[in-house]
């Protein structure tokens, strides 16, 4: 007959699983979630260490870590960074520059369309030291916008035709140029400005 077999319903809380449980033998303090994830590590250092044929009583009850468990997992944990974090520099490099590149080609686009809204002449100055691109007006003073992209890890190289660039108020572009941006991973993306004004990315 069990223990609780005459216990009443409200008596049946009082019971639980031994402390020599071959599963059961975290600490019984603190959350619900740390006291499995402290059953998990356990568990997986001992499949690394010892394996599950040794017989159960060849083991003295555990208290607690020991310091060959604790170094286990630490190595593990310390592999899976070693193998994430190149990775996640990578996609965050990949997006910056991805973000950059949208940003820049809409730059241009909203050059074009402003110089044939205000049917005037639209002047856009590539600033390498500076990190600046600055859409300016040619027949006058006026600076109209300025993107700054010193703290996006690119490089943007200067245009084929020259540091500026002009578009008539009927969009078109007064010489054809190529515009390369470089990430900080090495990766080009290459903005091509037609004779018409059309702005590509390749």
């Amino acid at each position: 007959m069990f223990p609780h077999d005459n216990a009443k319903p409200y008596e049946l809380a009082k019971y639980s699983a031994p402390a020599s449980h071959p599963i059961i033998q975290s600490s019984s303090r603190g959350p619900a979630w740390a006291r499995v994830l402290e059953t998990t590590f356990i568990l997986v250092s001992r499949i690394l260490l010892r394996g599950w044929g040794m017989p159960r009583g060849s083991q003295p009850q555990e208290q607690g870590w020991s310091l060959t468990e604790l170094l286990v997992v630490l190595a593990i944990v310390g592999i899976i960074a070693a193998l994430a974090v190149p990775s996640y520099q990578t996609l965050a490099a990949r997006v910056q520059a991805g973000s950059v590149t949208v940003e820049i080609a809409s730059e241009l686009r909203f050059a074009r369309q402003l110089a044939m809204a205000r049917r005037e002449r639209l002047r856009v100055l590539f600033d390498r030291e500076g990190r600046t691109i600055t859409l300016r007006r040619a027949d006058a003073e006026g600076i109209l916008h300025i993107y700054q992209y010193a703290d996006k890890g690119v490089i943007v190289e200067e245009p084929s035709a020259g540091p500026e660039l002009l578009f008539h108020p009927s969009g078109r572009s007064v010489t054809p140029t190529t515009i390369r941006v470089r990430d900080s991973q090495g990766r080009e993306t290459t903005f091509t400005v037609s004779i018409t004004g059309r702005v590509s990315v390749s």
